[in-house]
């Protein structure tokens, strides 16, 4: 996966207000399922940091936890909310009319679409 067109495709989120770290989390969270304490020790932010970064980004309802109401001593994964996936398919499917890479834009763009329609199955 071509990570840059997926950050070109967060780059509106990040016009919002949000730092490179929300957005660094936010590609990593669409990139795999993880947890807090992946996504802080993969992207090398301290725990209480990746922490905020989380509570702010789920208030802001651009990620989702699963399950929703944590339960001590499991672990809670990160997913992208239906909102966000669909900012990033929109975005990805205008860079597309703008570059000659297509196919690689294609690519990010149908696993967009899976991962979206998984997101909207689950909020059924």
């Amino acid at each position: 996966m071509n990570k840059r067109y997926l950050f070109y495709a967060l780059i509106p989120i990040m016009e919002r207000g949000y730092n490179l770290q929300e957005i660094k989390i936010l590609q990593l969270v669409f990139e795999k399922k993880i947890n807090i304490f992946g996504i802080s020790k993969e992207l090398s932010i301290d725990y209480k940091n990746t922490h905020r970064y989380i509570d702010k980004l789920h208030k802001d309802g651009l990620i989702t936890l699963e399950p929703l109401k944590p339960i001590q001593g499991k672990r809670v994964y990160i997913t992208l909310s239906e909102k966000t996936l669909q900012e990033i398919l929109d975005e990805l499917e205008a860079i597309t009319l703008r570059k000659d890479d297509k196919e690689e834009i294609i690519n990010l763009i149908r696993e967009s679409r899976r991962k979206l329609r998984y997101i909207q199955l689950l909020n059924k």
